[in-house]
């Protein structure tokens, strides 16, 4: 078990409810190990915040201020911010001009442009700003990534991922901004490549980067963007991207389906192959297979390696996600976007069964075809097995700094 070698970071968070609960209990878990990293220090509430968490905080010693303004005034060397895509950029500037190291939540931000400005906010600051794509921090990462820059498996060739989680009614209609492209003339582009899965075109592109530190960025992509839910932006999307290291990155994910298929990265070398989920990875060369097992929570390695970025620590071990790093997935989305048209999946192919996400409107065997299309490693419309399916569209990504919105 790691053993923190530095005073715990004072660090605070906002909000009381949803994703601001989730990171406040982590937090307080987090603080009471014998070993922890940092110790959640104060809160900034909300007028609706439970009373009975306000005070259990106050109980425990934690000060709970009202709002994030005040939060800011406390004495607090970090703040995690777990507010919604469209305020990432705006938030985390307020937090780095107060003199605070910054946890934000994933995607980085909606559009290349605040990504880029969250970038030169953070170098004026010269404090760390992390982004929270929890798989990056999982304790294989790191490991895993330093077995493929050793050549392990060879060149890298490739990498598919998939995965299929049904989301409906109650899921998209949990905030004024979930499944929408802008709120207040901001861009959020709530859809599945910037929220629910994220994370995987970000772990592909960290995984074929050219160091330890650095991830690949994308030159070019070709994209299918669908959508079956009643919203504005997409919850099934098929992208090819071609990175600046070599590695051709296939993404095939769907929140149009009844069933879970858990997510499953696929990393083809000239001598090897790598199978990665959330809990397991499996590097297979040779006639041999190796399982990587963590040896520690992944959520308490991520606050761990944001305490350790916030004391000037490196960490061999724990990858750290950062605006930089992060870019990629926003630059993919963004260029998917103006590339493909958005086109609606027919009801005749469609069911409405009732979900833990609510009412999904889900495509008949979406599930199988995904996985399919995942082992043959092509589109949808490549596939051949969806009808309503329209050839992608290709874009060019290089030199790519100012998102101009979708495609009509």
């Amino acid at each position: 078990m790691p053993t923190a070698a530095f005073p715990p970071v004072r660090i605070g968070t906002v909000g009381l409810r949803n994703y601001g609960a989730y990171v406040c209990k982590l937090l307080e878990e987090h603080g009471r190990l014998s070993d922890a990293a940092a110790r959640l220090t104060a809160v900034g509430s909300t007028p609706n915040a439970p009373q009975e968490t306000v005070e259990r905080l106050r109980a425990a010693g934690v000060r709970v201020v009202d709002g994030f303004d005040a939060l800011l005034q406390e004495d607090i060397e970090a703040v995690w911010i777990p507010f919604p895509i469209d305020l990432h950029r705006e938030f985390t500037a307020k937090a780095l001009a107060a003199g605070k190291a910054v946890m934000c939540e994933k995607p980085v931000a909606g559009s290349v442009e605040e990504v880029d400005a969250m970038i030169a906010d953070a170098k004026r600051s010269d404090l760390p700003v992390a982004i929270g794509y929890q798989d990056i921090y999982h304790p294989t990462t790191m490991r895993l990534k330093k077995r493929l820059l050793s050549g392990e498996i060879g060149r890298l060739r490739s990498i598919v991922t998939h995965a299929a989680g049904p989301r409906g009614d109650a899921y998209y209609g949990r905030a004024p901004w979930c499944g929408k492209f802008r709120r207040e003339g901001r861009w959020v582009i709530d859809a599945i490549a910037n929220n629910a899965h994220a994370h995987e075109i970000n772990l592909a592109f960290f995984l074929a980067g050219a160091t330890p530190e650095r991830a690949a960025q994308p030159v070019s992509v070709e994209a299918e963007l669908y959508r079956s839910n009643p919203i504005e932006t997409f919850d099934t999307a098929a992208m090819r991207l071609e990175t600046d290291t070599g590695v051709s990155v296939l993404v095939l994910q769907t929140h149009a389906c009844e069933f879970f298929v858990d997510s499953l990265l696929v990393i083809e070398g000239e001598k090897g192959r790598v199978y990665r989920t959330r809990g397991l990875v499996v590097i297979e060369r040779e006639g041999s297979a190796e399982v990587l097992k963590a040896d520690e929570d992944a959520r308490h390695a991520m606050v761990r390696r944001f305490a350790q970025a916030v004391r000037g620590l490196p960490h061999s071990e724990i990858a750290l996600a950062t605006p930089e790093t992060s870019r990629g997935q926003v630059a993919a989305v963004n260029g998917a976007l103006e590339a493909a048209r958005i086109v609606e999946i027919p009801s005749a192919v469609k069911r409405t069964p009732k979900t833990l996400y609510g009412i999904c409107h889900a495509v008949v065997g979406m599930e199988a075809l995904l996985s399919l299309c995942a082992r043959r490693g092509v589109m949808f419309h490549e596939s051949g097995l969806f009808p309503w399916t329209v050839s992608p569209e290709r874009k060019t990504l290089r030199d790519y700094t100012r998102f101009s919105g979708p495609k009509a």
